[in-house]
């Protein structure tokens, strides 16, 4: 039933979102344009067949040059009430665009470096704000490099000035970097007012998406926490495994003890989440058991091991809450050594590498 209900729920949302793209206005505008221009060549016709002969509109009856100076001034006024319409469309369309962020967070070596133009309107194409490029590649030991660069773009307020000001009422967001930038790059468009549309690389096409399929309802497969405990210096862990699954062997020894582990009730894949209001729902999960973590007696730093796309990584930073959370401490993982060989610790004063 539930299953029903969400492919229900999901054609009604995507006719709808059909449906506003279909400049009503300007659709009536262009009907109205028409029937001028058929005024003007059968106006005559129209007005013997609504004015019954005798009455004194037909008495009065001016012409010229074979048409009526009636069906001439209807055709007119009809003419332009059409173009009003379609114009009073195009500046909403264009005030609409206008405050139509796009953002490209880069950081993986060989990743396409250009915004994904192809998933926004036609319209949003032409007039939307100038692309805003996040981050830098990563070379050989960059590390503290991108460190370095998301510091001064913290410290320049970029987000402010570029991305959500004037009025910004839509941003897409996305890119291709290493898990604990990405979550980094998240924190820094919380509370914010403008709608935050997620595109995301997809593996096995390779193509860039909109998670905008319909929602497969997966959630977190059922955790226990009552006895997890930080270690003797504070340190606790929250492993999500939902592209792979994490092992606890994989973890640094110190806090492998003292982790939350928690996987997908189902099998894990890659891009496993393709509706954005799906993944909306983990991330307010996450969110709150690292709200519990946070509260636990002698917690100092909650530690991050996260297995998931790119667009999953942004939304649980975009739920970092400096006032109420502990320093999150994010790793990254080395496939080539099966473990998790650095991290880097986020706060609201940015970000550093973590010793």
């Amino acid at each position: 039933m539930t299953n029903l209900w969400n492919k229900i729920k999901w054609l009604l949302l995507y006719y709808a979102a059909i449906k506003k793209k279909s400049f009503t206005l300007a659709r009536m505008g262009t009907s109205i344009i028409l029937l001028s221009l058929g005024i003007f060549v059968k106006g005559d016709f129209l007005i013997s067949s609504i004015f019954p002969e005798g009455s004194p509109i037909q008495q009065l009856q001016l012409y010229s040059g074979g048409n009526s100076i009636y069906s001439i001034f209807i055709g007119t006024v009809f003419l332009a009430i059409g173009f009003w319409m379609i114009w009073v469309d195009v500046m909403k369309l264009q005030k609409q665009v206008r405050g139509t962020a796009r953002v490209l967070i880069m950081g993986m070596i060989g990743t396409s470096k250009r915004f994904p133009n192809d998933l926004l309107s036609k319209p949003e194409q032409l007039d939307s704000r100038e692309i805003i490029e996040l981050g830098i590649e990563e070379t050989q030991g960059s590390i503290d490099g991108q460190i370095k660069m998301y510091n001064a773009e913290l410290t320049v307020q970029i987000y402010k000035r570029f991305v959500l000001n004037h009025d910004c009422s839509k941003v897409y967001l996305g890119g291709l970097a290493r898990i604990p930038f990405l979550v980094a790059y998240g924190a820094c468009f919380r509370a914010v007012s403008a709608k935050v549309i997620y595109y995301d690389r997809f593996h096995k096409e390779g193509d860039w998406k909109l998670l905008k399929d319909e929602c497969n309802s997966i959630s977190l497969a059922e955790y226990d926490m009552d006895t997890l405990k930080p270690d003797s210096k504070g340190n606790v862990g929250l492993a999500l495994g939902f592209s792979t699954a994490i092992q606890k062997s994989q973890l640094p020894e110190f806090i492998a003890d003292h982790t939350l582990m928690l996987a997908p009730n189902t099998q894990t894949e890659r891009n496993l989440l393709k509706n954005q209001d799906n993944l909306h729902q983990i991330s307010e999960n996450i969110q709150k058991i690292i709200d519990q973590l946070s509260s636990l007696s002698d917690c100092k730093k909650v530690h991050l091991f996260l297995s998931v796309q790119s667009t999953l990584g942004l939304d649980i930073g975009k739920h970092y809450q400096e006032g109420i959370h502990k320093n999150w401490v994010i790793h990254n993982y080395n496939a080539s050594q099966s473990k998790y060989d650095w991290a880097i610790e986020l706060s609201k004063d940015g970000i550093l590498r973590f010793q």
